[in-house]
């Protein structure tokens, strides 16, 4: 099994809200301070290091499209919350994304 696997599992068996997810995350050490773990999990789905913006754009849209709105606060809640740990600003266009899914726009 792979740690994604392992850690998409641990989520479902979490309670699902952004403080149980916090919690996942770190116990797979998937932190800011941490890339190498991330690198690690985009290796192991086949996500190249050397990956352009259209395509990481396209990735996150095919991954995200059918996630329930529910899902999709819960994660833009706890990327805003990881993203006050890291020193470089967020892109305005990903503060966007996930504004629109905090709000709910264009839900499935």
């Amino acid at each position: 099994m792979s740690k994604l696997d392992d850690i998409k599992k641990e989520m479902k068996d979490s309670k699902m809200d952004p403080e149980s997810m916090k919690e996942v995350f770190q116990k797979f050490n998937v932190t800011p301070d941490n890339p190498e773990v991330m690198k690690g999990i985009m290796k192991d789905v086949g996500l190249k290091e050397d990956m352009n913006v259209e395509s990481a754009e396209k990735m996150v849209k095919e991954m995200t499209d059918n996630l329930p709105p529910e899902m999709k606060k819960m994660l833009a809640d706890f990327v805003m919350e990881m993203s006050e740990s890291v020193e470089a600003p967020m892109p305005e266009d990903m503060k966007n994304l996930l504004k629109t899914w905090k709000e709910g726009v264009g839900k499935k």
